[in-house]
């Protein structure tokens, strides 16, 4: 099922940037996108460059992960082969005294200051079903589920058997592996639910077993470790 083309702006023929909360979540949810016929990838990668674009338009009153979505975004507007006319980025909206509501509204003017009207901002809202894609949007609400349903399902078995690994990093080649493969399955046009649903349960039994076969040592004198605070800066590699 491919978007419509009858709105005023159409995903159809552009490159949609979706921000990372975490880059697994990211990936994924772009691979639900890209089941659609929508080419969608994760934002940038942050480093020094993506606090100091971002803060560059910012008091310092917002809340860190405005800062970080803004600057990554901005890196793709500052590319020397950034086009407007094919470009998108996913910044979906909320209402509720949380500053998340107002993150599109800033990059928004920031767009048009900078003449890049062009840009597409994909603002989906629960307010209306998500409508804002331009198409039915109810297949991709379930694959997009599954997406993240995998995300995490796949972060919590990395994290449970990364600390107790033999060989350094044979932890993350796995999970860079299995997210691969997830990704593959959740990007397939025109597959059935069902059908989807199945795949995605195998794959995860798969990981599931490659991760309890990985060379590991459980102690129980190594220490568990809780992070508590604000989701988008436990969640996000940066």
């Amino acid at each position: 099922m491919e978007p419509r083309s009858d709105t005023k702006q159409s995903l159809i023929g552009r490159k949609m940037y979706i921000p990372r909360m975490s880059f697994s979540g990211a990936k994924l949810m772009a691979a639900a996108f890209q089941s659609m016929g929508i080419n969608a990838m994760p934002s940038p990668a942050s480093d020094a460059r993506t606090l100091e674009l971002g803060g560059k338009y910012l008091n310092g009153d917002e809340c860190l992960p405005e800062r970080i979505t803004l600057g990554n975004f901005l890196k793709v507007v500052e590319d020397p082969a950034f086009d407007p006319d094919s470009t998108a980025f996913l910044l979906p909206t909320a209402g509720g005294p949380c500053r998340f509501g107002q993150y599109q509204a800033l990059f928004k003017k920031l767009l048009k200051e900078k003449g890049f009207d062009n840009a597409m901002i994909v603002s989906p809202t629960s307010s209306n079903g998500y409508e804002g894609f331009g198409f039915s949007t109810r297949t991709l609400m379930r694959t997009s589920w599954l997406a993240v349903l995998c995300s995490d399902i796949l972060r919590k078995i990395h994290l449970k058997t990364r600390p107790y690994e033999l060989e350094k990093g044979s932890a993350n080649e796995i999970f860079q592996k299995s997210l691969d493969e997830l990704s593959q399955i959740l990007s397939i046009s025109d597959l059935k639910h069902k059908i989807r649903l199945k795949w995605l349960r195998n794959a995860l039994m798969v990981i599931r077993d490659r991760y309890r076969n990985l060379p590991a040592v459980y102690e129980r004198s190594k220490p568990l470790i809780g992070i508590v605070g604000e989701i988008y800066c436990r969640l996000n590699e940066f």
